[in-house]
């Protein structure tokens, strides 16, 4: 049964479960800092890659490891954007879309990134040592001409978190901004009547799998509905789960849905439950789709360096939690 847990995060800082992967260990030497730019008031080209990660790994994307919590913040000078790409919302916040997202970063924004990652003594930070083995590991790697610098630390090495907290505090902005902005994202709500929709909320086309194709063996369904009878007080709701119907011969398996498109499933309940109650909409995907669209555009669709790729359908992976619907039964 897919549930969503309770409880707020950042996107940087999230729960992992006690079973999840061991990170690896920290750099034991760190990269020497990049030169400081010749000109202050100017920036110097610059790529930023930082990403944070917990949880299983749940499926992989060439080299990289999806894991259930993941995002990926890239930042390129030349281009001045910030690109954002993520699976899930810590907290499993309700209501929020994964995907893809897009922020502009103009001079003066890029110019405060990079003098916060410059001016940081990288070589005189304490070892990051992991507190919380069971927290997200973080990863930044930042490259300004021949130079480049790579650390890896927990999200819980509170004394190294310390030392660079005013680089925390501008990639965590940073990292943040975009959500504002989604380019090609997945949303899911319910209706009392039992409607599951998924939605692409952003502004460019999104592929994936129909929620109703099994999923590999042993693994979550694809989506469900959760139905409870409404507690009382602060008690928290016992759920039950709804599957999907079937997917009927012919329809498609895969689907691209342009900007503002929705796939609508209508979902059936012999009621089991009376009075007051709870439902709610789980979708769960990290495979991505079952056979790749035309175009269909990488996880993290900026590059490293060279023009941004074609518009294309971009593979949303992840998990997302609708808010809650009443109804009587």
């Amino acid at each position: 049964m897919l549930l969503s847990s309770v409880g707020l995060a950042s996107l940087l800082v999230g729960c992992r479960s006690e079973e999840s992967e061991a990170p690896p260990t920290p750099n034991p030497t760190p990269t020497p800092t990049p030169n400081q730019p010749t000109d202050p008031g100017r920036v110097r080209p610059f790529r930023l890659d930082f990403r944070s990660a917990g949880g299983h790994v749940m499926a992989q994307d060439g080299a990289l490891s999806l894991q259930q919590w993941t995002s990926w913040l890239r930042v390129r000078s030349d281009q001045g954007v910030a690109e954002l790409v993520l699976t899930r919302h810590n907290g499993d916040l309700v209501d929020r879309p994964v995907g893809r997202f897009r922020q502009a970063l103009d001079e003066a924004a890029l110019l405060e990134l990079q003098g916060a990652i410059e001016a940081t003594k990288w070589a005189e930070l304490p070892e990051p040592l992991i507190g919380d083995p069971t927290s997200n590991w973080l990863t930044l790697e930042y490259v300004a001409g021949e130079q480049t610098l790579r650390r890896e630390f927990s999200a819980s090495a509170q004394a190294f978190l310390g030392a660079i907290g005013p680089l925390m505090e501008r990639l965590t902005a940073t990292m943040s901004a975009p959500l504002a902005q989604p380019i090609a994202a997945l949303a899911i709500e319910v209706t009392p009547s039992f409607e599951l929709r998924l939605r692409n909320v952003g502004t460019e086309p999104i592929v994936l799998t129909d929620p109703r194709v099994p999923a590999s063996p042993n693994a979550d369904p694809r989506a469900q509905l959760l139905v409870a009878a409404q507690p009382g007080g602060y008690s928290m709701p016992s759920w039950t789960a709804i599957d999907l119907p079937a997917l009927q011969v012919g329809q498609p398996e895969v689907h691209v849905l342009a900007a503002g498109a929705e796939l609508a499933i209508q979902v059936e309940w012999k009621p089991t439950l009376r009075g007051p109650c709870l439902l709610q909409a789980v979708w769960q995907d990290y495979g991505g789709p079952i056979r790749p669209e035309p175009g269909q555009l990488p996880f993290m669709p900026l590059p490293e360096q060279g023009p941004s790729p074609a518009p294309g359908p971009y593979p949303v992976r992840g998990a997302a939690f609708s808010s809650y619907a009443s109804f009587d039964a």
